[in-house]
């Protein structure tokens, strides 16, 4: 009910409360609340008065609330008898989740005055009910208002009011109260997962929400780490540690209920220092495993390397796995582990020893200087071993213990062993070094390098390439002295003498011709200086020390040695074979196998200075090898192949077998084989895994140092009783022989893979040797199981059905069937839980339906616990009160449920009641029954009983089943009066019939609105609003039919349509139509506007011939009784050809010369004008295509009319001519006055110029005629080279020498000697030169040269090429009235140049 609303039910008949709707407190509450309303009963006198109203001031505390209650004093006619009592009543918890009824209680005593009850406060929370109720309580009315809804932990705090008004009166009463909810805890702060590096600081923290506060607990792996009661908490780790990496919990609860959440703490550190596991000493063949392990955050890049190779590697592991299938002596030495990451990086040394039987090496050998014989063994072999030193001519042999004749020295994995004998130089003994430790024997006959083999073939190449290295160092040493001599001794350069010299690529020799070039590589005079530095002399005794020493070393070693491989031992059996592997190496590249024999215990004889002994092989041609000789076949060749095969072998053949070898050449040697033949075939050898687990798979392996080709073995294995063979041991592969023959290794294996149980402890495995061909076994190994495994165990129950009536007794015996190792201790589980003691008997005296169950024991030892088989006990007994299960609990209509009779009984039941609202159904005696289509009419309450063969059982708790079923008659209600306009607000409501459950919210089809607890306001609605429907929905949803709103609205989209839609032509018909798309009422009117004027009305617009006056901007209005609505503007373009075309001029009123004139084509077109053309008042076209002519500067001479023309795809036009005037300017005024002026004066000034050239004309004339009358002479000049500068005799000097002009004209004055008539001779006194000549007359002609001087041209230097000046011409004009007498005259001429 919707606050404010009153209660006030009538009286007119008695109200009784079912169970059900009775307000919720406690009986004593009911009672003190019945005594107060008592003091509120009204008085009964037909006139009611009061003085004064109750007063409501008293504040109570409730459960689950902190509340007030205040009035407000008024005049009123009623009578209280005492103060107010509280009016809230809340249950005694309120717990977020969980339903909550609240009451309200005022009495009503007083038939004139009732209250009305409403409630404040209560929208936040969620959708409550109201509900009102009138009920006596001892005698006296009282208004009830009860409040359900469902408090959330938002509401914890929330002040809720009850308000009591009394109508047509101002008395109103008001109490309010604080919601107390309780709620449990939920965590709403906690860290995200935290990475750290190691050592630094870390602070986890955890905030809860609850009511009551929370318990904070931190957690690691189940251990409490911080607790407390408070709203955060906070765990602070310091300097954090690997240790503490893992994940934290944070737990928060309170008596609620919990929560929880989980943090990780992912500590990064370094890694630390690898640990290595595996084996560090292996024998050579043997299979080595190393594993390589560490720890870091991230995970690290382990490395093991050797002598800085990587021989594994892995990213972002921790463990590194090395495998060395068949380790050789190359692999012992040291390793390293290496572990990084970005945080650090950590090392670890290991050292691999590989143990190996010795190896003599090649550099062993025996050397004779003077009268001493020195021999050397070197041996590499780990452990170390003995060496001795045999002489078989002398039948002596020397340890190595004996100090005085053998020195001993170990490096490493070498032994180095020299024996040394005076006085054997001349005749050297035969010397055998033996070598041996306990992995096997090894000799070797040293071989003897004498002084007479001082040979260059002996040194070997690297030798020779050594001594031919000194060699040139010793002739470059040699060189250098003599030319460091050399050079000491010459002298040195001086200028001396010696014309100087210009040091260049070709400089001058004296005495050489001019150009003289330098053979290439020629040194230049300052080079001489630049000798080769030499090395000391004791630098180069230094260099040659070592390599003496290195000579003198090959000198006395020999370049190869003999080898041989094979097993030092076969061994065999008698009646089988014996293949002997061997290869060898003779020593020189030329030498092969010539001569073979086989001894038998073979001997050297010191007589014959040879072996003897039994011959078992021999070939008698050289080169020549039969296959076959008795029982010995040579399966070898003469290039390194030196196997044998002994077939059968006997027990007499047991010893040393000496294989003697020759070459074409002295070389030769015996080789031993040792042959070990037993009368039978010896057992196999067992290995076992160092230990033996059930179930986890183990390979054991049985060998035999023997394998022949021609002898077949198998090796096959059985197990004791109970027979276990290898198919009982279900190997993963069947066990199979492997033969091994190597010059190495000679044996037969077979490996049996197998998951060992713990039956198989104790229990004989047997490898047996088996003759396939015989069909017998040979000889066997066995061995003794020893399986790890856990407590295996058996209970053994007392009866032995282990079903025995309830009262009876029941003992259990735990038997410990097996062990290994021993168990501790024994425990008893019941279901999986362990139960109290510890013996090995559990004794049940007086059994219970409670103690049926699996019963078990288990046991502990090192490997873990073992469990027994369970034991079911079974406790009979009739059946409990029987209970009926729903599935499901809550059904809704239409869907199946299925119903089922829950009754502990042992033996079960076989007969079933059941009982619906406390009938008896009949026919229904299964335990299960099924209601295929749940109706309403089948809810209800539902019981069964249960029946054994011990009797009845009991009903007991009742099911009821709830059939649900969504909103029925949904219907969506319009609450807006008709009709709706676009725009307006509209609410709807949805309503529906009934529903259960309860209808918890409502849904609508539409988007954009507010919706409200049972219904929709649209705001603003619009006008295509389809169809509105709504869904009320409890659990589920049910729709209503959709109701349609018939909204109204104006016209919309209305818009302009052209006729064409073409482009639109002057004349044309166009036609202007309005549209639209609806209308709602559909009366609508239609309208016209031009540029926003009102045009006309009507649909349609209509232009029969339009113009460009018509065009513009049109719209169109539709209205109907909603609105009216206007369409967007139209431009209307009409296009059409140019039209009003005129020039206007600026400046109008004319241009002065040298100004700027601008003309511009006006015009109208649509489309505009796209060519224009100018033309003068000739009608000249003026090649200007623009809509402005531009006349910068103008002249007079443009002055004059223009016009122009315009032109579009239309057509074209052309404008009136308009006149353009231009004015002279005062400069050319006044520039044309001057022009005037200087007119004049250029034609004075060539008249006086006329006159002169008419006197210079006659002058030349005069001349002209004088020259035909005087004689002439041409002559021929050659240019003479003078060595000595000219002096001038006399009066008839022709001229001189001038050497300080430089770059000048030369001048020479040419005379001619006076002649008989025309002067006197020279020497006659009192005559002067000038004296004879004529005033007149000029006998002097000038004459010159211009020559460009050049350099290098000296008086006393000839140049390479002579310059030829070619011919100078000069005429001598003599000027005179006679003729020139014929006189030698002799003419020098000088050309100076520079």
């Amino acid at each position: 009910m919707a606050s404010g609303t009153s209660i006030a039910p009538t009286r007119k008949t008695t109200r009784r409360w079912s169970s059900s709707h009775a307000p919720k407190w406690s009986t004593r509450a009911s009672r003190a609340a019945a005594a107060s309303w008592g003091t509120w009963a009204c008085a009964t006198a037909p006139s009611c008065s009061a003085t004064s109203a109750p007063s409501w001031a008293a504040s109570t505390t409730f459960a689950g609330t902190s509340a007030a209650t205040t009035s407000t004093p008024s005049p009123s006619t009623v009578s209280w008898t005492s103060s107010t009592p509280r009016t809230l009543w809340f249950p005694p918890e309120v717990v977020a989740g969980t339903e909550v009824e609240v009451s309200c209680m005022v009495p009503d005593n007083c038939p004139e005055l009732h209250p009305e009850l409403s409630w404040l406060g209560h929208d936040g929370l969620g959708e409550p009910t109201v509900l009102g109720r009138l009920r006596e309580d001892e005698g006296t009315w009282v208004q009830v208002s009860l409040l359900h809804f469902v408090p959330t932990r938002e509401a914890n705090g929330h002040r809720l009011g009850c308000q009591a008004s009394f109508p047509n009166t101002t008395l109103q009463f008001e109490g309010y109260a604080s919601l107390d909810v309780k709620y449990p805890p939920v965590i709403v702060d906690v860290n995200s997962s935290v990475e750290a590096i190691e050592g630094s600081h870390v602070s986890l923290l955890c905030g809860a929400d609850s009511n009551p506060p929370p318990l904070l607990t931190w957690m690691r792996d189940g251990t409490v780490l911080r607790e407390a009661v408070a709203e955060s908490l906070s765990l602070e780790l310091e300097e954090v540690t690997p240790a503490e990496d893992g994940v934290y919990a944070c737990l928060a609860e309170n008596a609620y209920g919990q929560d929880n959440r989980t943090v990780g703490l992912s500590v990064m550190y370094a890694p630390w220092k690898p640990t290595v596991n595996g084996t560090v000493v292996a024998v050579e063949g043997e299979t080595v495993s190393i594993l390589c392990s560490t720890q870091s955050n991230p995970d690290p890049i382990l490395t093991i390397f050797k002598e800085k190779q990587i021989l594994a590697t892995v990213i972002y592991e921790n463990e590194l796995q090395l495998e060395l299938p068949a380790v050789t002596p190359e692999d012992d030495g040291e390793y390293w582990c290496v572990a990084e990451n970005q945080y650090g990086q950590r090392a670890t040394a290991f050292n691999l020893s590989v143990e190996f039987a010795p190896v003599i090496l090649l550099e062993s050998h025996c050397a004779a200087a003077r009268d001493t014989v020195q021999c050397l063994c070197v041996v590499k072999s780990n452990p170390e071993p003995t060496v001795a030193f045999e002489l078989p001519s002398r039948n002596v042999t020397v340890n190595e213990t004996e100090r005085e004749f053998v020195y001993s020295e170990r490096s490493g994995l070498l032994l180095t062993s020299i024996l040394t004998l005076r006085g054997q130089a001349q005749a050297p003994p035969r010397v055998i070094c033996t070598s041996s430790n306990l992995y096997g024997t090894k000799s070797l006959e040293l071989p003897f390098q004498g002084a007479h083999r001082l040979m260059w073939a002996k040194i070997g190449p690297v030798g020779a390439v050594v001594a031919f290295a000194i060699l040139i160092a010793i002739v470059c040493y040699i060189t250098q002295t003599r030319r460091k001599k050399n050079v000491t001794e010459s002298p040195s350069f001086s200028a001396g003498d010696n014309p100087p010299v210009l040091f260049s690529s070709d400089f001058r020799i004296s005495g050489a011709p001019e150009k003289y070039e330098m053979p290439p590589g020629s040194l230049k005079s300052e080079d001489t200086r630049k000798q080769p530095r030499l090395l000391p002399r004791h630098s180069i005794m230094h260099l040659l020390g070592p390599s003496l020493l290195l000579l003198e070393y090959l000198a006395l070693s020999d370049s190869a040695l003999w080898t041989f491989y094979h097993p030092k031992t076969i061994y065999a059996w008698d009646g089988a074979c014996a293949w002997i592997p061997c290869n060898y190496r003779i020593p020189g590249k030329e030498n092969i196998l010539n001569h073979l024999t086989l001894y038998h215990n073979p001997y050297y004889n010191t007589t014959t200075k040879d072996f003897e002994g039994a011959v078992l092989y021999s070939n008698q041609k050289a080169e020549e090898f039969p296959p076959y000789q008795e029982r010995v076949q040579f399966l070898g060749n003469e290039k390194g192949n030196c196997t044998l095969y002994i077939n059968p072998v006997k027990v007499s053949d047991s010893g040393q077998l000496g294989l003697r070898i020759m070459t074409v050449g002295p070389e030769k040697w015996m080789e031993s084989i040792g042959l070990n033949v037993s009368e039978k075939a010896p057992p196999p050898h067992i290995q076992l895994p160092p230990e033996i687990q059930e179930l986890q798979e183990v390979t054991v392996t049985c060998s035999l140092n023997f394998a022949c080709f021609g002898y077949q073995i198998h090796l096959q294995w059985s197990l004791e009783e109970p027979a276990v063979n290898a198919t009982t041991l279900a190997p993963k592969t069947p066990p199979t022989t492997h033969i091994t023959l190597t010059t190495k290794t000679i044996s037969s294996q077979s490996n049996l893979m197998f998951q060992p149980q713990w039956t198989h402890h104790g229990k004989n495995l047997t490898c047996q040797l088996w003759d396939p061909t015989k069909q017998h076994i040979l000889s066997e190994k066995t061995v003794q199981l020893d399986v790890k495994h856990l407590p295996k165990l058996k209970i053994q129950v007392l009866p032995q059905e282990a079903t025995v009536m309830e009262g009876a007794s029941v003992t259990m015996e735990c038997q410990v069937i097996s062990s290994n190792p021993q168990y501790w201790r024994i425990s008893w589980l019941k279901n999986g839980n362990l139960l109290p003691g510890t013996k090995n008997v559990l004794s049940l005296p007086e059994v219970t339906r409670d103690m049926s169950g699996k019963y078990q024991c288990e046991a502990l030892n090192v490997l873990g616990t073992g469990k027994s088989e369970g034991v079911d006990l079974q406790v009979l007994h009739a059946p409990e009160p029987s209970r009926v299960q729903l599935s499901p609990s809550t059904v809704q209509e239409g869907n199946q449920v299925k119903l089922t009779c829950v009754s502990r009984a042992n033996p079960p039941p076989t007969n079933y009641t059941w009982y619906y609202n406390g009938i008896e159904m009949p026919g229904r005696t299964n335990q299960n029954f099924q209601i295929p289509e749940a109706l309403l009419r089948h809810a209800g309450r539902y019981s069964c009983l249960a029946e054994n063969s011990l009797g009845l059982g009991q009903v007991g708790q009742e099911a009821e089943l709830d059939v649900q079923y969504p909103p029925k008659e949904v219907t969506t209600v319009i609450q807006n009066p008709v009709p709706i306009r676009e725009g307006d607000s509209v609410t709807l409501l949805c309503t529906y019939n009934s529903s259960n459950p309860r209808v918890t919210r409502y849904e609508w089809d539409t988007v954009g609105s507010r919706v409200l607890p049972a219904g929709l306001t649209i705001q603003n609605v619009a006008w295509d609003t389809g169809p509105v429907k709504c869904a009320a929905c409890n659990q589920w949803c049910f729709w209503s039919p959709p109701v349609n709103l018939d909204v109204q609205y104006a016209p919309k989209d209305v818009r302009v349509l052209i006729s064409p839609r073409t482009e639109i032509y002057s004349g044309h018909r166009v036609l202007l139509q309005c549209d639209f798309s609806s209308s709602h009422p559909a009366d609508i009117h239609f309208f016209w506007k031009k540029n926003g004027v009102f045009l006309e009305e009507g649909k349609d617009l209509s232009f029969d011939s339009i113009s460009p006056e018509d065009a513009g901007s049109y719209n169109c209005l539709v209205n109907n009784s909603i609105g009216q609505t206007e369409s967007k503007a139209w431009a209307v373009q009409v296009l059409y050809a140019p039209r009003r075309l005129h020039v206007s001029v600026s400046p109008k009123d004319g241009v002065i010369e040298g100004g700027e004139a601008v003309l511009t084509c006006e015009s109208d077109a649509n489309p505009p004008i796209s060519h224009y053309a100018w033309f003068d008042w000739n009608n000249q076209d003026l090649h200007h295509y623009n809509q402005m002519l531009r006349l910068n500067p103008v002249k007079v001479q443009q002055s004059g009319a223009y016009w122009c023309q315009g032109t579009n795809r239309l057509g074209r036009s052309q404008s009136p001519p308009s006149t353009l005037t231009v004015y002279y300017s005062a400069a050319t005024i006044s520039r044309r006055a001057a022009l005037g002026v200087g007119f004049c004066l250029a034609v004075f000034l060539l008249a006086i110029w006329g006159v002169k050239l008419q006197r210079s004309w006659k002058r030349i004339q005069s001349q002209q005629r004088l020259q035909e009358n005087s004689s002439g002479q041409s002559f021929f000049v050659r240019n003479i080279k003078a060595r000595r500068t000219p002096q001038a005799e006399g009066p008839h000097s022709l001229g001189c020498y001038n050497p300080v002009m430089e770059d000048a004209v030369s001048y020479a004055a040419l005379r001619f000697p006076p002649g008989e008539t025309d002067s006197p001779r020279l020497g006659d006194a009192g005559t002067s030169e000038m004296q004879g000549l004529s005033p007149n007359r000029d006998d002097t002609v000038t004459y010159s040269v211009v020559q460009k001087s050049q350099l290098g041209d000296y008086e006393n230097v000839t140049p390479s090429v002579l310059e030829d000046e070619g011919i100078h011409y000069s005429e001598l004009v003599h000027f005179g009235a006679g003729e020139r007498p014929l006189a030698q005259e002799g003419v020098e001429y000088v050309i100076l140049k520079h």
